[in-house]
């Protein structure tokens, strides 16, 4: 927990750096608002043509593009989120594609099962 100023370009830039090192072309960091709270953000970087493979939501999530352009798929919905755009994360299973560099803010509330 940080109430510190996060400046959201310069650790994207940073993480995509990393994410360029990383096997998985990608590198995140999370945060939490509140020690033991529900409520997290995670910036993630992800090089073009990285993914987060389909997963689960375990929550309720809003995901908010950066830089760059990125693919969110679900079943058979797809949504192509570009830099300054956000769409609220299907209550599904999904994955995330980078269609190019990108950085992106995911902001989520963990619900109880």
């Amino acid at each position: 927990m940080t109430h510190d100023v996060t400046r959201l370009t310069e650790l994207g830039t940073a993480l995509l750096e990393r994410a360029g090192q990383a096997s998985s072309r990608r590198a995140t960091t999370a945060f939490r608002a509140a020690e033991g709270g529900q409520l997290t953000q995670v910036v993630v970087a992800l090089l073009a043509g990285a993914e987060l493979v389909d997963h689960d939501n375990p929550g309720e999530a809003f995901l908010q593009v950066i830089t760059g352009r990125t693919e969110l798929v679900a079943d058979e919905d797809r949504w192509e989120v570009a830099a300054g755009e956000q769409v609220a994360v299907p209550q599904r299973r999904h994955r995330l594609t980078a269609l190019e560099d990108s950085v992106a803010l995911l902001t989520l509330i963990k619900l109880p099962r």
